[in-house]
């Protein structure tokens, strides 16, 4: 056995849950070890500094379900007054809710909607197609513009350097 996993043991032990197959072999290893002895008397010391302090026990689950049955009684004991004004806070509670729930749900419904087809979404649309143009240049690029008031159709090609020419060169 090694040190780091007799140290590991000897807080196990300390704990109560090391099984007593491994606290006999953890035994002989302190047994041969003045380094985990040392550890193993830190461990009791501190284990002893612990018992020596007044910390309170946890509740047991028995004791805590009496505490909540009890708490259950003094708050269903409570004047009528002080119940009817948590039947009507309840109350307004659910209509806040479920008008903000409207609201989400008309938010959306308005954001689902189709936008309307205006002059501005038809004039998008090109009266006229270009199937293709033709020139004689080589890696030139065509431009297509239509005017949408007029329907005009202007068509020039860019060469590959950028530069503009008057005619397509056909």
């Amino acid at each position: 056995m090694n040190c780091k996993t007799a140290q590991k043991w000897i807080s196990l032990k300390h704990d109560g849950e090391l099984s007593p197959r491994r606290q006999t072999i953890l035994e002989a290893h302190l047994a041969q070890c003045p380094a985990c002895r040392e550890a193993e008397a830190a461990y009791k010391a501190l284990s002893c500094e612990f018992t020596e302090m007044d910390i309170p026990q946890a509740q047991t689950p028995e004791a805590a379900w009496a505490d909540v049955r009890r708490r259950i009684r003094a708050e269903s004991e409570q004047p009528a007054e002080a119940a009817e004004g948590a039947v009507w806070g309840g109350r307004l509670a659910w209509a806040a809710m479920t008008i903000a729930v409207l609201g989400v749900c008309a938010f959306v419904w308005m954001l689902m909607k189709p936008l309307p087809q205006g002059p501005a979404v038809a004039a998008a649309e090109p009266a006229t197609q270009v199937e293709w143009v033709e020139t004689d240049l080589r890696g030139a690029t065509p431009m297509v513009f239509e005017d949408a008031e007029t329907g005009l159709v202007v068509i020039w090609v860019v060469e590959a350097n950028g530069e503009e020419k008057d005619h397509a060169g056909s």
